[in-house]
């Protein structure tokens, strides 16, 4: 790890916890999403990056499956990219499913999804839609 590196990683620790330690290793379970899933009370939309280097694909999965095992509804997107949807048509295929989400559970209203599908990987069968 270089210098900038480790700084970094040092200066995360004191804002975050210490994996290093117990008392951190406790610390970041207890601030971790994954302790707190049978408290969520609203729909939680994840979209994940399967090749996502910043947020491994692992950790939207343990999420989801710990919203499930507490019987919490979540809609999970899974896209065969990274962090970051680059394929314009993943993009508005993300956008219009965050915008039929967001109206359906906030209220409001929202267009027709349309041809925001096409040729995206949610109209191919790699995504993943878990309610």
């Amino acid at each position: 790890m270089d210098v900038q590196a480790g700084a970094l990683y040092e200066y995360a620790v004191q804002l975050l916890g210490d994996p290093r330690t117990e008392a951190g290793r406790r610390l970041l379970q207890e601030r971790s999403p994954l302790s707190h899933a049978g408290q969520f009370v609203r729909t939680l939309l994840i979209a994940q990056g399967a090749n996502d280097p910043a947020v491994p694909r692992d950790q939207s999965d343990r999420m989801v499956a710990a919203l499930k095992a507490a019987h919490r509804p979540v809609t999970y997107l899974l896209y065969p990219e990274g962090h970051g949807f680059i394929r314009r048509q993943n993009q508005l295929a993300f956008h219009a499913v965050a915008e039929s989400f967001l109206a359906q559970y906030l209220g409001g209203s929202s267009g027709p999804i349309g041809s925001d599908l096409d040729r995206s990987v949610l109209r191919q069968g790699v995504f993943s839609l878990v309610r």
